[in-house]
């Protein structure tokens, strides 16, 4: 399984491509503070992200275990991260799973509390869809150009050919 930040989702959502997480072969989930999250911060894309949670293409996970909330509480008392960081990583880390987040302060945050954890962001989702065959490269090349022409996500890539060379 792979607990997915609210970052990740969102490129996801942007893109109108939130059916592309569900198909791929590892099981996604989510905290119940990321739809609050988008409700608060993107309330346009909160209406993509009821069909996949209702259907459990993606499943939506609590932090309640009392080890968990710890963990979800230390990050939180940095003041560092957002909510929506913080339950996914204490998630991840307390249920030893994978994590998809994008900015670089929480991954480094992550990395630093649980060194072996295995995260994924935005490109390596993109580029799992190539592999696993649900897009092509010219498909995922057209998601990034929107993501960064429309909304400003800049990629440190030309072509998601480069990075499958």
């Amino acid at each position: 399984m792979v607990i997915v930040d609210t970052s990740v989702l969102v490129n996801f959502l942007l893109i109108d491509r939130i059916d592309l997480i569900s198909h791929l072969t590892d099981d996604f989930a989510i905290t119940s503070h990321v739809p609050d999250e988008i409700s608060t911060h993107f309330p346009d894309l909160n209406q993509s992200l009821v069909k996949p949670l209702r259907n459990g293409s993606i499943a939506e996970l609590t932090v309640a275990d009392p080890s968990e909330l710890f963990l979800f509480r230390g990050f939180v008392s940095t003041g560092r991260l957002g909510v929506g960081e913080c339950s996914a990583i204490a998630a991840a880390i307390h249920r030893r799973c994978g994590l998809a987040l994008d900015r670089t302060r929480a991954h480094q945050d992550a990395l630093s509390s649980y060194p072996t954890l295995d995260i994924k962001g935005t490109v390596d989702m993109m580029l799992l869809t190539i592999e696993e065959g649900l897009v092509s490269i010219p498909e995922c090349d057209s998601f990034k150009l929107l993501l960064e022409n429309q909304h400003g996500i800049r990629f440190n890539t030309k072509s998601f050919a480069e990075l499958l060379g």
